[in-house]
């Protein structure tokens, strides 16, 4: 199998070489900042384990540490393969918990932009029900419970439309 590795492109971007199809990831910001942070731009469809399939992050994340020129990479959250979006990753160990313990006490927000088929109405408020563990297909999954009790996480979601 060709090894696989990643070129810079005029545009900024990290493309992904010597696999059957490209994968463009841009790099949005490599920073020195309470150590090393990479922000990368996750496309939809790449998964983010998985070194056994194809195209995943974890597959490619040792290729990007080397173009990026550290030693390895350490995820600091996730994204569903079916999310595109910013992908976080540090470059050193002690960056990595300081960025996990950030996201942990919600001191870094994230915001999620959906595609709606027609106008939400109304056009903007706020869902409010708790999440909680279901087995769906014989795996243990986070769904919405709308049933309210005290082992439940209370997720509040805003939204408008733009």
């Amino acid at each position: 199998m060709k090894k696989s590795s990643f070129h810079t492109l005029s545009n900024g971007s990290a493309c992904l070489l010597g696999s059957s199809k490209h994968i463009n990831i841009k790099i949005v910001m490599n920073a020195n900042f309470a150590g090393d942070i990479v922000a990368l731009q996750k496309p939809y469809g790449l998964a983010m384990f998985g070194k056994e399939l194809q195209h995943s992050v974890e597959k490619y994340s040792q290729s990007l540490a080397n173009f990026l020129g550290c030693e390895t990479l350490h995820q600091v959250h996730r994204l569903d393969k079916i999310t595109s979006g910013i992908l976080l990753l540090a470059k050193t160990k002690e960056c990595h918990l300081f960025l996990v313990e950030k996201f942990r006490q919600r001191q870094i927000k994230k915001y999620y932009w959906a595609i709606v088929n027609g106008t939400p109405q109304p056009q903007h408020g706020i869902i409010n029900i708790p999440l909680g563990e279901a087995k769906i297909n014989n795996r243990f999954r986070i769904t919405l419970i709308p049933e309210v009790k005290s082992s439940r996480k209370k997720v509040v979601t805003s939204y408008s439309k733009e």
